[in-house]
């Protein structure tokens, strides 16, 4: 019996949560991702060496100044309006193109990336049937078989009542179609 163990290439991720982004400064529920982003970085006094925009979220490798090895991954989620920091066991500074690799290998979208909607017919239960059934092959009872000839007598006493008054006045009436 063999045992095959999954080999990551920088350890297991972890994250962490760092702060809302409501912390920042000149940064209120208005404030746009871009913003927030802009706030976040000076606030680190970072630069961005990549950013990758989700549809809940940015995905952010960030810097040093003119140090191109100093890269760490943070995540920005736009629900939440929070930041979380990424940390892998094996590596702790990234540079740029490491960005792509790890982002692929540790399916890091996912993170900032949350699935659409999707509408689905609701199945048929035989409940549902058994109700539309039972209505169908169910008799009136005679207050409902009164009532629907009622409504069926007083609609034909209207037809009736018209046709008497166009008959005596000899113009046409304008009818309104329903439809």
């Amino acid at each position: 019996m063999t045992t095959t163990s999954l080999r990551t290439p920088f350890g297991t991720l972890s994250i962490s949560a760092l702060y809302a982004a409501d912390e920042l400064p000149n940064i209120g529920r208005r404030s746009s991702r871009w913003q927030v982003l802009d706030a976040f970085l000076r606030q680190n006094e970072a630069m961005a060496i990549r950013v990758t925009e989700g549809s809940s979220g940015l995905l952010i490798m960030s810097g040093i100044p003119g140090r191109h090895d100093t890269g760490a991954f943070y995540i920005y989620d736009e629900i939440t309006r929070s930041f979380f920091s990424l940390y892998f066991d094996g590596k702790d500074t990234f540079n740029a193109s490491e960005f792509d690799y790890t982002v692929a290998f540790y399916d890091l979208q996912r993170f900032v990336d949350v699935p659409k909607l999707q509408l689905v017919n609701k199945p048929s239960t035989p409940a549902d049937r058994k109700n539309v059934q039972d209505a169908m092959t169910t008799p009136l009872s005679s207050k409902q078989r009164r009532n629907r000839n009622w409504n069926h007598r007083s609609r034909k006493s209207q037809e009736q009542r018209r046709n008497l008054h166009l008959v005596h006045t000899q113009t046409p009436q304008p009818v309104a179609v329903m439809g």
